[in-house]
């Protein structure tokens, strides 16, 4: 009873994150509520994972990105907000309420409250572990969120414009009287890797849960960060950090193919577990695999079989997901092995590339008839690379941060098109509706800068 009270003092907090009204807080009473307070409190707060602290996380990326295709009945039904993402409209949100916004901003007070109260814990032998391991949770989830918010929010990151491009806000203290404001690209990325490399300090090596975080998934999610910044150095030593520490790979040989999804919750490839927020388009049920994506998989390519069904139309739907409700959004081997092996090739290293790709591949492909992947150069190592990350990490909500970084070099650019009633749309590389605008009602709270598209 403690736990649920203690989650609903936070709500109530929320709900004055973006007005503040000053109504509600002379009259609220603190008598009457239970903070948290003990690190047993706090521990509870962020394993309330659904629908806040593993659910949720922005699908805007997702919606906008070229891995499917709607139907136009589809579309037309969708809510305004996720047919104008998946058009790449210039205004998206007509009014409706920007949950996806509201439920990262919840997230960061919920780490927040939790960071702040500790600094009220005295600490000994007895509790120094939960201490450093609450800590480290509540900075990793923290990093995670503001990351997530930057690749939909705020302009991919560039080392030649990172410190005047407008980044996100970066609410650090649980004190929903403080006016949000937005950081740089280059403070927002600053304090995102902070918190991180503070977590992996702190954080164990093992959890009882996969919703909570392990020293691995810091460093995974890290090396994610740097590949984002296109620091290949960097993400190649928290990536190879990472795999240090786990480098288990489930084996499509193994899988059963009989039902709807052959993968079962949290499998042992998952290194930390977090799920896209639900969508009336993004539902599988819903959309169509992009048709050349789709044509992209092998014969003895068991993604293919893992990844899809056929529709009775011909189209086919996505079955593939490490979650069992929603999109996977989390961290797993699969993705650490392809940024390690990205980085071995920007780096020169083709040798080392290739061996990384194939230690996945392998399990990926039919035993009996799989071929090594080789190449001469550095540059084919890459394309390699990139292709089979492609394949491997759809639906993943990792597509729309690959366009954005892709982008900026012109032999990967990538121009998106849909059709929607016989009418033509298309997304061009590096346009600025890769950042999709602030909710309405945050801006005029805060007066703080929209973004221009």
């Amino acid at each position: 009873m403690k736990t649920k009270i203690i989650i609903a003092v936070i709500i109530f907090l929320v709900l004055g994150l973006v007005g503040c009204e000053k109504e509600w807080l002379d009259e609220k009473s603190d008598k009457s509520l239970v903070v948290p307070s003990s690190l047993e409190d706090f521990q509870k707060l962020l394993d309330y994972s659904s629908p806040v602290m593993n659910a949720n996380f922005i699908s805007l990326g997702e919606t906008g990105a070229d891995n499917y295709y709607l139907s136009d009945q589809t579309l037309q039904f969708a809510l305004a907000r996720n047919r104008n993402a998946y058009l790449w409209a210039k205004e998206i949100y007509e009014g409706q309420t920007e949950y996806d916004w509201n439920f990262a901003y919840q997230r960061v007070l919920y780490c927040n409250t939790v960071l702040d109260g500790l600094g009220k814990i005295a600490v000994d032998e007895k509790n120094t572990l939960l201490f450093e391991n609450v800590k480290g949770s509540a900075l990793f989830f923290r990093a995670l969120t503001f990351y997530d918010v930057a690749q939909a929010f705020a302009p991919v990151y560039k080392q030649s414009s990172a410190a005047t491009d407008p980044g996100i806000p970066l609410r650090l203290k649980a004190d929903i009287n403080e006016v949000s404001t937005r950081a740089s690209v280059k403070e927002t990325y600053e304090q995102i890797i902070a918190d991180l490399k503070s977590a992996i300090d702190l954080l164990p090596l093992t959890q009882t849960y996969k919703t909570r975080p392990t020293k691995a998934a810091a460093n995974g999610l890290l090396a994610r960060v740097y590949l984002s910044m296109q620091d290949y150095s960097n993400a190649f030593t928290y990536a190879d950090a990472a795999l240090q520490l786990d480098q288990t790979l489930l084996d499509y040989n193994q899988l059963d193919f009989i039902g709807y999804n052959p993968f079962l919750p949290y499998n042992e490839e998952m290194v930390f577990y977090s799920e896209l927020s639900y969508s009336d388009i993004l539902y599988p049920d819903y959309f169509m695999v992009d048709s050349n994506l789709v044509k992209s998989y092998s014969a003895n390519d068991l993604r293919f079989k893992a990844f899809f069904s056929q529709n009775t139309n011909g189209s086919y739907r996505y079955i593939g997901s490490y979650s069992p409700q929603y999109l996977f959004a989390g961290i797993a081997n699969d993705e650490l092995f392809l940024i390690h092996a990205e980085c071995h090739a920007r780096l020169g290293r083709v040798t080392e590339s290739m061996n990384d790709l194939n230690t996945l591949m392998r399990k990926r492909f039919k035993s009996s008839s799989f071929v090594p992947f080789t190449s001469n150069s550095a540059e084919e190592a890459l394309e390699l690379v990139l292709q089979e990350r492609r394949k491997e990490l759809i639906f993943r909500g990792l597509r729309w941060t690959d366009l954005r970084r892709l982008n900026l070099d012109a032999a990967y650019a990538n121009t998106l098109k849909r059709y929607y009633k016989g009418e033509f749309y298309e997304l061009l590389p590096n346009s600025a509706r890769y950042i999709y605008p602030i909710p309405e009602d945050v801006i005029a709270a805060s007066g703080m800068k929209q973004n221009e598209r």
